[in-house]
């Protein structure tokens, strides 16, 4: 789960650099599936959270079924650069199993 939470910031924050708009794609899909996934995961283990609440809304804002079009790639790049540290906070509060 780590390791995810750590692969969809540095995606995030690849994003703020000029690339061709099947990235961008790429980088809606894998941030809202994550996004579920740390949804689905927090509802079973915590109920109703705040990360629980704060992925839902990345999950929103990235979905690439019904894609919000800000139109300004500034705007873009601070949403990426705060999703990427909420996913790096997120990866930091994940207690690894031990085996």
């Amino acid at each position: 789960m780590r390791q995810l939470l750590f692969i969809c910031a540095a995606i995030l924050l690849l994003g703020i650099l000029e690339l061709p708009i099947w990235y961008y794609f790429f980088l809606r899909v894998i941030v809202s599936v994550t996004s579920v996934i740390v949804v689905i995961i927090e509802l079973r283990n915590e109920g109703i959270s705040v990360w629980y609440i704060i992925f839902g809304f990345i999950g929103i804002i990235f979905n690439p079924i019904i894609p919000i079009y800000l139109n300004n790639k500034g705007i873009w790049v601070v949403l990426d650069v705060i999703a990427a540290i909420i996913f790096i906070s997120k990866a930091m509060a994940v207690v690894p199993k031990k085996k």
